[in-house]
């Protein structure tokens, strides 16, 4: 695969503590023998070393990012100065109205945890009284100062029969992204986890939820574990659902812990190097072993469909089976390979239809072409699709066949699909005169 020089997306922990205790987060089964407490950290020398490295995305995440809002506020706005789009992943329960307006000022997003809708189960997961009501609490001042705001609902025994539920919640605050992802065990787990493991059926019923609340609700479903294709047994449920999301750990991102450490992903607890200490460049090197394929398991690597499903996600098959080398949990070797075959996306427009660049395009070369983004959106062309994009405001099908040739319209139309997809062209539906 090719290799960039330059990771387009980054996770950044900026502090271990939070002020929930969720059992399915790494953080709750932490061995550590002192409480946790906040890093002391130069947190500007990392927000300069991460930019240095030219992201697109960083993801502020936890522990709960909002404590340590105040600390870090001046690497986060050296960082939105750059250009670099911004996430926090929250529970929400620290905002105020100022904290709001500074997420709307740096045009960041906000997905929060919502773990259920009914009260009592949400407080037993977060093991926090009155959390649901801090939480839409939360949500409201984001939403009140245009903040966009999705939520993530992580499934489990505790919560498995409440999904609609939870969703209805989340319409009547107003979100529009609703996200659903089964827990997965942490690294340290032990038997309290398998009290409130999802059940072996918990793709089916995501699946099975999530359509329903798209029809009834009308809300955007999606599912955020990187899940492989051998997971989904239906062929509806595959169509809607595969393929949607794949492992980009130390392929297209990485993250960074709050000691400045670097890993492949948040989740994981093997460190690469140190951003304090070394640039990402050198460090990113030495994660040749998530691009590789030395981390796939070998049911995967024998696999048809290995190139667009990635083998599901290592850290998800380390947390269960202790290898990372090992089956996601929720393969199932029986479907492998799928029998089922990811249709082909229909071209919609017509081969006049104008197509339009939208202006305040991003570039960032790297060995094999150049990465364009717009916001937290990304992909990557070749010299002449830039080239292309660069000198044409404007364009349709039938202007790229004259250019490029007939023979290639396939690859052409293949191009403008990926490039509407990627949020860098767009099209309102108008035709050109020839």
């Amino acid at each position: 695969m090719k290799v960039l020089k330059k990771p387009a997306s980054v996770q950044w922990e900026l502090t271990p503590v939070c002020n929930h205790d969720c059992i399915h987060c790494y953080n709750y089964w932490r061995n550590d023998k002192t409480p946790l407490k906040h890093p002391n950290i130069d947190y500007m020398k990392i927000a300069i070393a991460i930019c240095k490295a030219d992201p697109v995305h960083v993801v502020l995440t936890g522990g709960e990012p909002l404590l340590v809002f105040d600390r870090v506020f001046e690497a986060v706005n050296y960082m939105a100065e750059k250009g670099i789009f911004i996430s926090w992943n929250t529970n929400a329960v620290m905002v105020t109205k100022d904290i709001a307006k500074s997420l709307r000022k740096w045009n960041a997003t906000a997905f929060v945890s919502l773990p259920c809708g009914d009260s009592e189960i949400c407080d037993k997961i977060v093991n926090v009284p009155n959390a649901l009501e801090k939480i839409e609490k939360g949500i409201k001042t984001l939403l009140s100062e245009s903040v966009p705001v999705s939520v993530n609902m992580v499934i489990s025994a505790y919560n498995i029969d409440k999904i609609y539920e939870t969703a209805k919640v989340a319409k009547k605050l107003g979100i529009k992204q609703f996200c659903l992802a089964p827990a997965s065990r942490p690294f340290g787990a032990d038997r309290a986890f398998d009290e409130m493991a999802p059940p072996a059926d918990v793709v089916e019923i995501m699946c099975r939820e999530a359509i329903r609340i798209e029809k009834e609700l009308g809300l955007k479903v999606s599912l955020t574990g990187a899940l492989p294709g051998c997971a989904f047994e239906s062929e509806m449920f595959f169509q809607h659902f595969a393929y949607k999301k794949s492992c980009t750990a130390g392929k297209v991102s990485y993250a960074v812990d709050f000691e400045g450490n670097m890993k492949a992903c948040a989740r994981d607890n093997k460190t690469y190097g140190n951003l304090l200490k070394e640039e990402v460049s050198v460090i990113w090197s030495r994660m040749s072993e998530w691009r590789d394929g030395s981390l796939l398991p070998t049911d995967c690597k024998e696999c048809t469909s290995l190139k667009i499903c990635h083998g599901g996600c290592r850290l998800e098959a380390c947390s269960s089976t202790g290898r990372r080398d090992g089956m996601d949990t929720f393969a199932r070797k029986q479907l492998i390979p799928p029998s089922f075959k990811k249709e082909v996306p229909v071209y919609l427009w017509s081969e006049k239809t104008v197509f339009k660049v939208y202006s305040g395009l991003k570039w960032s070369k790297e060995e094999f072409g150049w990465r364009v983004s717009l916001g937290p959106r990304f992909t990557y062309v070749t010299d002449c699709t830039r080239k292309w994009l660069l000198n044409h405001r404007t364009f349709c099908l039938k202007e790229m066949e004259n250019e490029f040739g007939l023979e290639i319209r396939e690859v052409l139309k293949t191009t403008i699909h990926i490039l509407v997809n990627s949020g860098i062209i767009h099209s309102d539906g108008t035709n050109i005169n020839m």
